[in-house]
């Protein structure tokens, strides 16, 4: 677990534009929006349930949601310590898109060197993480994917197929 392939890969990207894309249509929901008062818990939520109901908040409500269920199966595939520091790619995509869809000011000479340093240090966590760690001993520890199917598969048991049974915890190896 842990090793980027072309489909986590492709689920990552998935997430980031559709969280990004997410974030654009919701922004471009709240714009038109009635400000009303927020000095207030009642003002707040009544800007909340005015903001909700327009119809590209919900739009990006709805991306968030299934950026959300791509994201399940990339970190049921990919450690969490590799996944979510690449995330913050989208803040990329969405200050590019912010300036040329929602046609927001950005401060290039500024962002672009703080858009390249989060690339790299995406890059240099990705480098870090480095491939899946054997377990001790040397050999790898079967996936919990790898569990359920021995025991999936009738007259098999992965702690039988390996000599653990009988055996104490301290005693295996």
């Amino acid at each position: 677990m842990g090793e980027l392939t072309l489909t986590s890969l492709g689920l990552l990207s998935l997430f980031i534009v559709l969280s990004s894309v997410g974030q654009l249509c919701m922004k471009a929901g709240v714009r038109g929006a009635v400000a009303t008062s927020t000095a207030s818990v009642g003002g707040v939520l009544r800007y909340m349930v005015a903001a909700v109901a327009r119809p590209p908040v919900l739009a990006g409500i709805g991306l968030y949601i299934l950026a959300a269920l791509a994201w399940l199966p990339l970190i049921s595939r990919v450690r969490l310590s590799s996944a979510y520091p690449m995330v913050s790619l989208s803040y990329v995509v969405v200050v590019v898109l912010s300036a040329g869809v929602l046609r927001e000011q950005v401060r290039w000479r500024l962002a672009l060197p703080g858009l390249f340093l989060i690339g790299v240090g995406v890059s240099l966590i990705g480098l870090g993480s480095g491939p899946s760690q054997p377990a001790r001993g040397g050999r790898p520890q079967p996936s919990v994917a790898a569990a359920r199917h021995w025991h999936s598969v009738p007259g098999t048991d992965p702690q039988s197929a390996s000599g653990w049974r009988g055996r104490t915890r301290a005693q295996q190896p």
